[in-house]
């Protein structure tokens, strides 16, 4: 399967979560643009062939150390299957469950 575009990720991640790109993109420290930013870099690495510092030189950030942070964070919820929620709807969902959305979402744009 051919990778997924970068700008594709971060499209859909932050239409399906409600948060505008230019948070995600931002130093914005909430909760909700944090989760944003973690999948967007989780599935950035799932999908894509990009590297940490290619992740992190397109979300604007100097240092690719907080890229892989946020990724082992995403990666200790998937293993324990941690609730999170979605800021649009304020709706409680695994984070299994909406990695697998958004994971399909990229599949079909």
């Amino acid at each position: 399967r051919k990778p997924a575009r970068f700008d594709t990720i971060l499209e859909t991640v932050c239409d399906k979560l409600g948060v505008p790109k230019t948070n995600v993109i931002g130093a914005a420290r909430q909760r909700h643009v944090v989760l944003a930013r973690s999948l967007v870099i989780h599935l950035a690495r799932l999908l894509t062939t990009m590297s940490y510092p290619e992740i992190a030189s397109a979300l604007q950030k100097s240092n690719h150390s907080s890229i892989i942070t946020a990724a082992q964070r995403v990666t200790k919820q998937l293993a324990n299957d941690e609730l999170v929620t979605i800021p649009a709807t304020m709706q409680q969902v695994p984070v299994t469950q909406l990695v697998q959305q958004l994971t399909h979402a990229v599949g079909k744009a």
